[in-house]
């Protein structure tokens, strides 16, 4: 009795497991496009996660570290009375404060336009590590040409003082992109957001600075009095223009360079 009693349980669920198969997987009109199933493979790049921590790190020990200093920097980004004002106080580029923004601003510029690629898949970058660090490089390798010839300019025309506080503009203007565009990185890597109104914000970010970092340099070569038209012209093709386009340049043609 008791067997013929699991017997007839063992029927009827397979007669409801049948029923419910037969009643989800036919008598339905959804056509089939492929025969096998489609995976959905699931990214899991820890090296991101890193390095905007990191960049999250250094904002909050420049936030606690100094504050009123912190909030001078961030004034000075649209102020010029407020970065020559750091300047008097000794304010440099290889001061603590001013290196750890310029390594948030190298960290930032090559994740923001690994996303810019990754939206438009202008390059298919098969590591996107590599890819970054590519980026990374191309930066310090124009910058760091165009820091040694200011430096040279300023050896060569004697005008040490000018260059100096020239070169701590630029600077002010990409330590300004670096903190700016940071919540963007954020919402690019972890939000559902349409990208393209962030890519736009960033990238208008990156015009705002950039175009209050030419006004300044005018400004100061304005205020000499041996200055001239010709020089303005010629600082802003060379100095401005050109490494732009160089590292427009690099970027777009650098993965087939190296490929």
């Amino acid at each position: 009795m008791p067997d013929n009693l699991i017997n007839q349980n063992d029927s009827i669920t397979d007669s409801v497991q049948r029923i419910r198969q037969d009643y989800i997987f036919t008598g339905h009109e959804l056509i089939k496009k492929n025969k096998e199933p489609i995976i959905n493979p699931v990214k899991n790049d820890v090296w991101t996660t890193i390095l905007l921590g990191t960049i999250f790190t250094f904002i909050v020990v420049l936030r606690i570290n100094n504050e009123k200093k912190y909030l001078l920097i961030l004034k000075s980004f649209f102020s010029l009375s407020s970065s020559r004002q750091l300047l008097r106080e000794d304010y440099r580029i290889n001061k603590g404060t001013s290196v750890l923004l310029i390594i948030i601003f190298l960290i930032s510029i090559p994740f923001f336009l690994l996303k810019v690629n990754a939206y438009y898949n202008y390059y298919t970058a098969e590591n996107e590590f590599a890819f970054y660090m590519q980026v990374l490089l191309i930066l310090l390798i124009v910058y760091s040409l165009k820091l040694i010839s200011l430096i040279s300019i300023s050896t060569i025309f004697n005008s040490k003082e000018i260059v100096e506080e020239y070169i701590n503009h630029i600077f002010f203007s990409l330590k300004a992109v670096g903190i700016f565009i940071f919540p963007l990185l954020v919402l690019l890597e972890f939000s559902k957001l349409n990208a393209l109104p962030i890519i736009i914000s960033g990238f208008l970010f990156c015009l705002i600075f950039y175009s209050i970092r030419v006004s300044r340099g005018i400004l100061i070569l304005m205020n000499e009095k041996s200055t001239s038209f010709s020089h303005i012209f010629l600082y802003f093709c060379s100095l401005e223009i050109l490494p732009l386009m160089v590292i427009i340049k690099l970027i777009i043609e650098g993965p087939a360079l190296i490929e």
